[in-house]
């Protein structure tokens, strides 16, 4: 699975519940999130899926064949995942800004949920 998430501004706890269904229940093979994904999702989601996961931020470059390996524009293989402590600061800098990504990504989670269910999420 390749694509943007938008799990940006979700709580880990519900990052957690759709990364799980995504792997338990939907069985997917691999997921390659992108930007819009956001960096405490990049993290649940690796944990998650270990060694299927791939890193697909900005810049990346994904070649697919018998195995898909992100890489970067050198052709350096990327496993590039912040740090506890940078996850910190950057859900500080998300928390401050959320109201202007709110109603859209709000929206998305609720109506467009892994499981097609509508659910809700406490911001």
């Amino acid at each position: 699975m390749i694509g943007g998430t938008h799990l940006l501004p979700a709580k880990d706890d519900a990052i957690s519940e759709v990364a799980a269904s995504l792997h338990d229940r939907r069985k997917v093979a691999w997921i390659a999130p992108v930007h819009c994904t956001g960096e405490p999702a990049f993290a649940i989601l690796s944990k998650t899926f270990g060694s299927p996961y791939r890193y697909a931020g900005l810049g990346t470059t994904l070649m697919i064949g018998r195995q898909v390996k992100a890489v970067d524009a050198m052709g350096c293989a990327l496993k590039q995942l912040m740090d506890e402590i940078e996850l910190q600061g950057y859900r500080v800098l998300l928390e401050q800004q959320l109201p202007e990504f709110e109603s859209e990504h709000l929206w998305y989670l609720q109506h467009l949920h892994p499981d097609g269910l509508q659910f809700g999420m406490a911001l």
